[in-house]
């Protein structure tokens, strides 16, 4: 998925629909907010899919 499609910049809905249950599986087990190490997994999840606070490693890095 990342390599396949989101590289090439192709966002899939069944891809962000794949991941979404991930998250919230950690969040269901305490999960306070989630740190996304994989610059492009941002391109599906955000603060608008995910019920915690979201930082992507991408943007917090190029705002240090």
């Amino acid at each position: 998925m990342i390599y396949n499609e989101l590289c090439r910049d192709v966002v899939r809905q069944d891809s962000r629909l794949n991941c979404e249950p991930i998250a919230q599986r950690l969040i269901d087990k305490g999960c306070d907010c989630l740190i996304l190490g994989c610059t492009e997994v941002g391109m599906l999840l955000n603060q608008d899919n995910v019920g915690v606070p979201v930082f992507d490693g991408d943007v917090t890095l190029s705002v240090a």
